[in-house]
């Protein structure tokens, strides 16, 4: 899933390239710093702890992009799931005769 930047306080800034420009610092932190937490060298653990400011943006950012592909995920299956519902519902009509739908009502 592309990161973005999820603070909301620029959501509404009316200048789009704005907002290209913080989601693409977001992808490019969050890939560093997914980079960096893959190696158990110590150096994200010594990077925030130098750094509150990158500790407190990571941990926001992480949660965010959890919560965003949940979200995405959920989609995913409400989508899924109404595309059975409309094939089953499909394959049902089609056992109908056209008068048995014309009674039932079904288009």
């Amino acid at each position: 899933m592309p990161c973005r930047s999820y603070d909301d306080d620029y959501r509404s800034v009316p200048d789009p390239s704005t907002l290209e420009k913080l989601d693409r610092l977001a992808r490019i932190a969050c890939n560093a710093l997914t980079e960096l937490e893959k190696y158990n060298d110590g150096g994200l653990e010594a990077l925030i702890l130098r750094d509150p400011e990158v500790a407190e943006w990571w941990s926001a950012h992480k949660e965010a992009d959890r919560k965003a592909q949940e979200e995405a995920a959920a989609k995913r299956r409400k989508a899924a799931e109404k595309a059975a519902m409309t094939r089953r519902k499909n394959e049902i009509k089609s056992r109908l005769t056209a008068e048995e739908l014309k009674i039932l009502g079904v288009k």
